[in-house]
């Protein structure tokens, strides 16, 4: 099943996790361009994405929880290993249904 798929179905928020913030921007920007899948997920739900600062994420957290609340629902784009994945509770009808994109591995330093 496709996200925007998803959408449809899941009522409230749906969160999706990319294994990283680049593999997060590259997927959405090859959505942008193919099949215009990005274009049909913002059809169904409105989209959030993570972003380098916190206040950025605290407010579009507070804009995505808002319009759960109402019924209206959303989609979330985190990383999985960025302090906002990690930190960010989502739970209830703020995570009807949560999508891993790939496989969140552990960063190794050699």
């Amino acid at each position: 099943m496709l996200i925007h798929d998803l959408c449809e179905i899941v009522p409230d928020g749906l969160v999706v996790y990319f294994p990283t913030r680049e593999i997060l921007r590259e997927c959405r920007a090859e959505w942008e361009v193919r099949e215009n899948i990005y274009e049909r997920i913002c059809h169904k739900k409105k989209v959030f994405e993570e972003e380098v600062w916190a206040e950025d994420n605290a407010a579009n957290l507070a804009k995505y929880r808002k319009l759960c609340d109402v019924g209206r629902g959303a989609v979330f784009f985190v990383s999985a290993h960025s302090d906002f994945g990690r930190d960010t509770a989502f739970f209830n009808h703020y995570s009807k249904c949560i999508v891993f994109v790939g496989v969140p591995y552990e960063q190794i330093n050699v």
